[in-house]
């Protein structure tokens, strides 16, 4: 079962991501900031992670940039979740190596696609 760590401060949201990745058979966890979620990489060593870049203590670039220069788990693909959709947000976070945007809001359907298309699995929008 392939594990995804989801870093979202918004309560609401993040329980709503976590409860659509385990109906679809994904192991979700989830940190409600970005030292959170940096503390339960090691653990967790997740297949893929979520971040909204838009949070207390460590926003989503710090966390990617951790993230990146992680031995280990520098190769880990990373999906902002955010509403920051000006052309130098998305393309610093682009720089600092995220794999992929999903603007918010955005519908389950979209977040199960994305999902797939960064872990390389079949997506067949019929069977969502």
């Amino acid at each position: 079962m392939k594990k995804i760590l989801i870093i979202e401060d918004d309560k609401y949201f993040r329980e709503n991501a976590k409860i659509a990745l385990s109906k679809k058979g994904y192991e979700a966890f989830t940190a409600q900031n970005g030292e959170e979620g940096i503390s339960l990489l090691e653990e967790l060593r997740p297949d893929l992670i979520l971040c909204d870049i838009m949070m207390p203590v460590h926003d989503g670039y710090w966390v990617l940039k951790s993230i990146r220069q992680h031995n280990e788990l520098s190769a880990t693909p990373f999906v902002f979740m955010t509403a920051k959709v000006e052309q130098d947000d998305m393309k610093r976070g682009m720089e600092l190596g995220a794999n992929d945007y999903l603007v918010k809001p955005f519908k389950l359907a979209s977040l199960i696609e994305t999902v797939k298309l960064n872990l390389k699995e079949d997506f067949n929008p019929r069977g969502l």
